[in-house]
């Protein structure tokens, strides 16, 4: 049986390295909540609890999770993330809960993450040679998964749902590094069919959405995702053998001109057709809606979701109109 003291809960991508240098288990609650078989019950019991129905479903979430599973140590990004995240975790300290905050500095400070990483090092009793070994284990992993991600793009043979599944678990490397290991191998020994080379081409910009079965139905459709914007940079797809300029340049946690130069670039290469920009009801980075709308050249679809769970009728119309807007446009 797991033993709990040894997992540390985190609340979004993280220098990890400093917990696997500790010999402790790290989570990622998010990947925990959306996996979860009673996702919509954890979100319904946060509510009961007295958490407000207009806070992000993530949150409440992550909230009863973390209640359920007696997770009592959580590394909660305090800059960089979510606003209401902070908040919560300290709702949970009277609950016994450890509550350790990051902050990824906004201005990209090399000597403020340094000061970041520094106090996780100190709290887990870590040196920089125990992170660094960490690290270098680490990014052969991520080798792996970014190696998936370029077969998604280029040469067509590995599904969007094998490649978000490998991108989005560089987070935390689903607590076992090895085990981690060996699924991605799997993935990228089997023999696999090429998709159509007529196959829309899609950008999924944003945090990770909460539709069940959105990949599905735009495969059906004709389109595939071959670009997860936000889940590839779990992956530290710009490979410094220096950890803090590797997290200087993951594009997430920082201002949006970053991420919008990456998107560009990734545009360019991956010779998208168009974008969807996926949203969370109640998040401050919907605000970012209109800043790609204004700087990006292709035609962009805002999907918004709330609760967990398949597409509904309304968005599969919306997805489908896209999508054949984008056919005549490309044709």
């Amino acid at each position: 049986m797991l033993d709990l003291k040894e997992v540390i809960g985190i609340t979004s991508t993280i220098p990890v390295e400093v917990i696997f240098a500790a010999g402790k288990i790290p989570r990622d609650l998010n990947n925990l909540f959306i996996t979860n078989a009673n996702s919509e019950g954890l979100v319904n019991e946060a509510e009961r609890s007295g958490l407000p129905h207009n806070i992000c479903v993530w949150v409440k979430g992550i909230y009863s999770l973390i209640r359920n599973t007696n997770i009592r140590t959580v590394i909660g990004v305090v800059q960089g993330d979510c606003t209401h995240m902070a908040a919560m975790l300290e709702n949970l300290m009277p609950q016994g809960v450890q509550f350790i905050p990051f902050a990824f500095p906004h201005g990209k400070e090399r000597r403020n993450l340094r000061t970041e990483v520094q106090k996780l090092m100190d709290y887990f009793r870590v040196q920089w040679d125990d992170v660094l070994q960490a690290k270098a284990h680490l990014d052969d992993i991520r080798k792996l998964a970014l190696e998936i991600d370029r077969r998604t793009w280029q040469e067509n043979t590995i599904s969007s749902k094998d490649n978000l599944f490998a991108l989005l678990n560089c987070s935390d490397f689903l607590g076992d590094a090895e085990c981690f290991k060996k699924q991605l191998e799997k993935i990228l020994a089997e023999r696999r069919e090429k998709t159509p080379e007529n196959m829309l081409r899609l950008g999924l910009l944003g945090v990770p959405d909460v539709f069940s079965d959105l990949k599905e139905f735009l495969d059906e459709k004709g389109a595939s995702v071959v670009f997860h914007e936000v889940a590839r940079q779990f992956a530290m797809p710009y490979q410094h053998s220096d950890l803090l300029e590797q997290f200087l340049a993951y594009t997430y946690p920082y201002n949006l001109s970053g991420r919008i130069q990456d998107i560009l670039e990734q545009t360019r290469i991956r010779k998208l057709d168009g974008y969807i920009h996926y949203v969370q009801s109640f998040c401050h980075h919907q605000l970012e809606d209109m800043v790609f709308r204004e700087q990006l050249p292709l035609p962009v679809l805002t999907l918004e979701g709330d609760r967990v769970g398949p597409l509904d009728s309304r968005t599969k119309t919306r997805l489908e109109a896209f999508v054949e807007m984008l056919n005549v446009r490309k044709e």
